[in-house]
């Protein structure tokens, strides 16, 4: 299962309207060849912080980056995609 991280490392706003934190537009452009490949249902996305989620990429599982249970999610979404996860290492991490 391919992930991508999301970062708030851009701003971008319509025309006259006030800047909202969002991704970069080519981290948006992997985000987009990753769910026509592979299908919604097979994408993970984490967030830090506030970022602007486009109403296209509905239906991804989406995950902030806040404490540790971000990567708690992470490991359940590998696992069920058929990878096989340390728990140990997850919950030392």
């Amino acid at each position: 299962m391919p992930w991508c991280y999301l970062p708030p490392d851009d701003e971008g706003c319509a025309k006259g309207a006030t800047p909202v934190p969002r991704a970069r537009q080519n981290v948006l452009l992997e985000l987009g060849y990753f769910l026509g490949r592979l299908g919604r249902d097979k994408v993970f996305a984490l967030t830090r912080g506030t970022v602007e989620i486009l109403s296209d990429f509905a239906g991804v599982v989406w995950e902030a980056m806040d404490g540790n249970g971000w990567k708690q999610t992470l490991g359940r979404e590998l696992e069920a995609a058929g990878h096989a996860i340390d728990w140990n290492k997850v919950m030392r991490a």
